[in-house]
């Protein structure tokens, strides 16, 4: 573990010399107490509670993963489906020669603090480091029900992570990664001397051949992680490609990102839910007619159609003239201006995904220039844009507690939707709030507040499990007029269309031949059930 990277993750960089000056290491960092820290020079009351509840984390998480590790180690081999990631620092050869052995050695462990950190903050695991290399595990030994979405988001962090990073070193730096899923033979391996848990199998060869094909900054994923994802990322398809130790060419994509959106472009049709769709038309017109807002939740099981049926609403709402927003509240790590509530500060300055620096820079000085923000807020949007704070506003962001930051934040947000709203009427969608923490529950909550003099809708969605307002969340919205939409399964007519849908689909492309029935010619009753009873597959309807 790299100190000073993770103090930077932390924003305390500042500590990173005495801490290293003081023999502060990874092994005694779990150690650290508040009179330590003390002694380290860290004076702020803020500071040290922030240190303290990170190593509190990271001790937690590793009592948690430890165990399991070390169980793995002992467990016969057993057939696991593994996505496997593999990152390599792009140009290396070229940066051995330029840099000196101390120089390059500092380097590879800013890349690998910064590939491994993004790994693990996605739930993945570090198999090995290899050479400049890093080998990756999403589902062993620990798996989730959406390790291939993790991979791929994890993919896409390192590289905007890395041009960070780059930026701070003065040269360019980019990795070329590559991403397979498949089923995998996973145990201890190794000798009485050494052992450890790794994966075998055609899949952990096809990533790392991936890796080899991609160029530096490109993400190459296998056919079986974009069949999990298609309405999530967009690809471009690189055909059929002769890939080393495969016996026939195979499907390869190049993954470009997220979509801001579930697709409405014929990968998934909307069927049924006119009663929702109309209910939410009308919110839209009172919203229009009165200039006041409105908060809608909808709620439903996982898999049933959320995220489809909300960016069907999000069409209905631009057909009305509403400037639309979208966030997605994650249950896994992200860095810092992916979350939710800087990413809807992002969408409402108009900032892309991904932008550098100068643009968030340009972004922040036009809406103080516009008036979307007072001047004393700016030091509230540098910190929600993730940019440094200038010398005038740093010793004045030190001297604050944590309370005013964070009340700081609030209005701040507030008050540029609020401007937004009296540009444009305004739709923000916030996916998933039954993983929001706290901090974010509170945002909105503040957020709703505001609704009333808006012209502004508030949309969130939830699972039943985890729904805010069973959690004692509507005391803190106040009287803000709310709608709750609970979202049934489709009926059996509806259900069946999207099957034949998608398996008509499939068949097109190739990826598995469709049984059916010489009586009716319908789906397979096994796929058309899986839809019907939602079947938590969401790549039947959308989500």
């Amino acid at each position: 573990m790299d100190v000073a990277a993770w103090l930077r993750e932390l924003a305390l960089e500042d500590y990173a010399e005495a801490f290293a000056r003081n023999g502060a290491d990874a092994r005694l960092l779990r150690e650290l107490t508040n009179d330590d820290l003390k002694d380290l020079g860290v004076a702020r009351l803020v500071d040290r509670k922030c240190l303290l509840k990170a190593i509190e984390t990271m001790a937690r998480e590793e009592s948690t993963l430890a165990p399991d590790r070390a169980r793995a180690l002992t467990l016969p081999g057993e057939r696991r489906q593994v996505t496997v990631l593999f990152a390599d620092l792009s140009a290396f050869s070229d940066l051995s020669n330029r840099l000196d052995a101390e120089e390059l050695h500092a380097l590879l462990n800013r890349f690998f603090a910064v590939v491994d950190g993004v790994i693990e903050a996605y739930g993945g695991t570090i198999d090995k480091h290899i050479g400049d290399e890093v080998m990756a595990l999403f589902g062993a030994p620990l798996a989730h029900a959406n390790d291939p979405e993790r991979a791929v988001r994890a993919a896409l962090d390192i590289h905007r992570r890395l041009a960070r990073l780059g930026e701070e070193v003065g040269q360019p730096l980019t990795a070329h990664i590559g991403v397979a899923s498949g089923q995998v033979v996973a145990s201890g391996t190794g000798s009485r001397a050494h052992r450890e848990y790794t994966v075998t199998g055609s899949s952990v060869n096809l990533a790392a051949r991936l890796k080899e094909l991609a160029g530096g900054g490109e993400t190459l994923i296998s056919a079986e992680v974009y069949r999990f994802l298609p309405h999530l990322v967009s690809c471009t398809s690189l055909g059929e490609v002769a890939i080393k130790g495969a016996e026939e060419p195979l499907q390869v994509w190049r993954l470009e990102g997220f979509r801001s959106a579930v697709a409405s472009d014929g990968e998934s049709p909307f069927v049924g839910r006119q009663s929702e769709c109309r209910q939410f038309e009308s919110i839209l017109d009172e919203c229009q007619r009165t200039r006041g807002g409105r908060m809608v939740l909808l709620r439903g099981e996982a898999g049933i159609g959320k995220s489809r049926l909300a960016a069907e609403l999000a069409i209905l709402a631009k057909q009305r003239g509403f400037s639309c927003h979208r966030c997605l509240v994650l249950d896994f790590g992200v860095e810092k201006g992916q979350a939710p509530i800087p990413a809807l500060v992002r969408g409402l300055l108009g900032i892309p995904s991904g932008s550098a620096k100068g643009r968030r820079q340009a972004a922040a000085e036009a809406a103080l220039r516009e008036g979307a923000i007072g001047a004393n807020q700016l030091v509230f949007l540098n910190e929600l844009l993730d940019l440094p704070q200038p010398v005038r506003l740093r010793s004045l962001f030190d001297a604050m507690d944590n309370e005013t930051r964070t009340l700081g934040a609030r209005k701040l947000v507030a008050g540029l939707f609020a401007h937004r709203s009296r540009q444009s009427a305004l739709l923000l969608t916030v996916e998933d709030v039954h993983w929001a923490d706290e901090a974010t529950l509170a945002h909105l909550a503040n957020l709703a507040a505001t609704l009333a003099d808006c012209r502004a809708v508030l949309l969130l969605t939830s699972r039943l499990e985890g729904d805010p307002l069973s959690g004692g969340w509507r005391p803190a919205l106040g009287g803000t007029p709310l709608t709750t939409i609970d979202i049934a399964p489709l009926s059996d007519r509806d259900a069946q269309i999207i099957a034949e849908h998608v398996l008509a689909g499939r068949s097109k492309r190739g990826a598995r031949q469709v049984s059916r029935s010489h009586d009716d010619q319908s789906p397979n009753r096994h796929s058309l059930c899986r839809v019907r009873n939602l079947g938590r597959h969401r790549a039947y309807l959308g989500r």
